[in-house]
């Protein structure tokens, strides 16, 4: 899960570059929100503790706490990872009227699949 939060901005950061032809506007760093985060963070951070002393101390109460802020972690985490990529598929508004960069756009994939064999 840690790993999302920097490998996904940087795929979306990438599959921008690629689909416009133009550096995006916004750091790879910059695509998500730190607030949602933080929060999936902490939810980590409390979950992981607790689903280990509700197994040590058999106490089904702290066990049941940890999973719930585990289940919400992990949606948390998703939905943070959801605002990442929408970026990477959000035509930017001055692209819209640029016809040059339009047409690079629809052969965007060419800068990322190497044509022929060597």
């Amino acid at each position: 899960m840690g790993m999302q939060i920097r490998l996904v901005p940087l795929a979306a950061w990438y599959w921008t570059f690629v689909r416009t032809g133009a550096p995006p506007a916004l750091s790879a760093h910059a695509l998500g929100s730190i607030r949602w985060a933080v929060g999936s963070y902490a939810m980590w951070t409390a979950s992981v503790p607790a689903l280990a002393v509700g197994f040590a101390a058999d106490a089904p109460w702290l066990l049941a706490a940890g999973a719930w802020a585990g289940c919400a972690a992990t949606l948390v985490t998703g939905f943070q990872g959801w605002l990442v990529v929408r970026h990477a598929f959000d035509t930017p508004r001055w692209l819209s009227w640029c016809g040059d960069v339009l047409r690079r756009r629809s052969h965007s994939h060419q800068l990322a699949v190497p044509q022929g064999r060597s």
